[in-house]
């Protein structure tokens, strides 16, 4: 799935997680992940990952 930005939500994940210099390491785990997305008016983005392996959820957001 897409989002308004880029092609993928992995993309947009790792491409926020770069720009504000989060290590590798704390990325998440893509296998096994569910997504939720929502786009607003303003442009802003929400990117919710459950990972249920993991049992860890991310939460990212980007806005303008």
């Amino acid at each position: 799935s897409r989002t308004k930005y880029f092609p993928s939500y992995n993309e947009a994940v790792e491409n926020w997680l770069t720009e504000i210099k989060v290590e590798k390491e704390q990325y998440p785990i893509y296998e096994n992940a569910h997504y939720y997305y929502q786009r607003r008016k303003d442009n802003s983005e929400l990117i919710l990952i459950w990972n249920s392996q993991e049992k860890k959820i991310y939460i990212l957001e980007s806005f303008m």
